[in-house]
């Protein structure tokens, strides 16, 4: 399964995996993200930051309400693959203490269990849990 592409991609029955595209498109992908979840999505949020560049407030503030839905759930939302300058923008809101960041080896291991089901293997779910957590 190819992760590089935009859209949201559900990797396994525990993760949705979405690829981010770049502003001003971040606040509508965040939107359908937020929709889904709010429609009963009882699973943790993967957002690749790949294509991104630059985050505006607009789109920091759907982060934040994407994390508190998901949090309210007892899930999580892990930021992957965020450029230095994208990951200064967390740093200097202050933010980083808030959001969970991982790097690409993170969507590797999430996507692996899933294709190795697919062709009729085992899942190792536990391999999806290395991920960097500033609190």
């Amino acid at each position: 399964m190819e992760v590089n592409k935009m859209g949201i991609k559900r990797v396994s029955k525990e993760v949705i995996f979405a690829a981010l595209p770049p502003e001003p498109e971040i606040s509508k992908e965040l939107e359908s993200i937020m929709q889904k979840t709010d429609e009963g999505c009882d699973c943790d949020i993967a957002v690749d930051f790949s294509d991104v560049d630059i985050v505006t407030s607009s789109s920091l503030s759907k982060l934040l309400k994407l994390r508190k839905l998901l949090v309210d759930r007892n899930h999580r939302l892990v930021c992957c693959n965020l450029a230095a300058a994208t990951r200064g923008i967390f740093t200097l809101t202050g933010l980083d203490g808030v959001f969970e960041f991982a790097d690409s080896s993170f969507i590797s291991r999430m996507v692996r269990p899933f294709d190795d089901v697919a062709q009729g293997g085992q899942a190792h779910h536990e391999q999806v849990c290395d991920v960097s957590v500033n609190r």
